[in-house]
Formats: structure tokens, C-alpha cells, sequence
């Protein structure tokens, strides 16, 4: 554990901080319904692999890969369905519709091809943040193009796409890079996937933000 600097148990801590953020308003933005759910499963997972590196450190390795590959998959869904809602223009919604599709295709071949039982293809981490990196461009874009009425620091939309955008941006370059690095680089591997534990922290301060911000109508 301290060869991550506790920052899984840092952001276990501040992933349960934020479920209880987001169950307690979870009845105030519509857009934020299946976070509440997402972030609930970001502790289970997360929990999960913190007592198997604990207490059953040989399952490790693979029930935290297994857990991460689902994990992933349905973050790509959860983050999906939100930005379907936020995003107005029906063209960037065709493009959406191909981007899920590929990468469902990619899930589907990475499970019968690659096995992701001991670690997750990167194949599918790539995909996935490819694939959510767009339209989160698409958000900004529209969100620009149209100044709103309200204050974007109002809007629970701009918080969670942020957070998103931030934390793919920042980890893609990990990603790319990833296989090369493992194999030249072990002690550099090791400090830099600990930087993911930290873009999560942040994402989640952002979804903890979204969920406080007023609600211009009350339920």
C-alpha cells in the first residue's frame, strides 16, 4: 500500500463521500440520475480490490482486472446516456450512435480474443476513452457555439463533462504508452498508474459538484 501512496485508499474515502453526496440530491438534476448507481459501483469495485490486495492478494491480480474491464464498460454507458440528454445536435448524435457501436464491437472481440480475466486489454481502455473524448468535445463545442443563459458554474453538465474531459485527456497518453513502458519501464509503470487513482479523486469532486449545484426546480 505504500508503494501507491494510499491513493486507493484515498479515493475509496473520497468515492463514498461522494455517493452519499449524490444519493442525499439525487432527485434534483434528472440528466444525473444513473450517477448515483455509478458512482456506488466505483466504491464496490474499488473496495474489492483494496481487501483482495489486503487479505487475498493471490485472486488480485485477477478479480481487479475482471472488475475493471466491467467497470469501464458500464462507466462508457452511464457517461453515454448523459451526454445523449446534454447534447442537442442531431448530427453529433449520429456520430455517437457509431462511436458506441464500435465500441461495443471492440468489447465483444476483446472478450473472445484477449480473455481479460488477468488485466484489461488496452484495446478497450483506448476505445473507451477515445470514445468519450469526442463527445465531450461536442459538448463544449455547443455549449460555446450558444452561450448560455444561466452561469456554466451552475450547470451540473459542465462539472461532470469537465471531470471526464480532464481525466481521458490526462490518462490517454498513459494509455498509448502503456505496453511500452511496462516493458522497459517497470518502476515508472507502477508510479504513473498511481496517477489514475488521483484523475479519478478529481473526477469525483467534480460529480460532487454537479449534485450541489441549486436546482432551479425543486422535487
Amino acid at each position: 500500500m505504500e508503494l501507491t501512496y494510499y491513493t486507493p485508499l484515498v479515493l475509496l474515502v473520497e468515492t463514498f463521500i461522494t455517493a452519499v453526496i449524490a444519493f442525499h440530491n439525487r432527485h434534483k438534476f434528472k440528466i444525473l440520475r444513473f450517477f448515483p448507481y455509478y458512482i456506488l459501483l466505483s466504491a464496490a469495485q474499488t473496495l474489492l480490490c483494496f481487501i483482495l490486495i489486503i487479505y487475498r492478494p493471490v485472486f488480485a491480480v485477477r478479480v481487479s482486472g475482471l472488475s475493471i474491464y466491467v467497470f469501464i464498460v458500464l462507466e462508457f454507458f452511464v457517461v453515454y446516456f448523459f451526454l445523449f440528454e446534454v447534447i442537442r445536435s442531431r448530427y453529433f448524435k449520429k456520430i455517437m450512435y457509431i462511436l458506441m457501436a464500435l465500441f461495443i464491437s471492440i468489447i465483444i472481440y476483446s472478450w473472445y480474443s484477449e480473455h481479460p480475466l488477468s488485466t484489461t486489454p488496452i484495446s478497450v481502455s483506448l476505445t473507451n476513452s477515445l470514445c468519450l473524448i469526442i463527445p465531450c468535445l461536442f459538448y463544449f463545442y455547443e455549449t460555446f457555439k450558444s452561450p448560455p443563459m444561466v452561469s456554466l458554474s451552475k450547470q451540473p453538465a459542465f462539472w461532470i463533462v469537465t471531470g471526464f474531459l480532464f481525466m481521458i485527456t490526462c490518462t490517454l497518453p498513459f494509455y498509448l504508452l502503456e505496453d511500452y513502458i511496462h516493458e522497459n519501464m517497470l518502476d515508472l509503470y507502477v508510479q504513473i498508474y498511481i496517477l489514475n487513482n488521483v484523475f479519478y479523486c478529481l473526477l469525483f469532486l467534480l460529480i460532487s459538484k454537479a449534485f450541489l449545484c441549486k436546482s432551479e426546480i425543486s422535487k
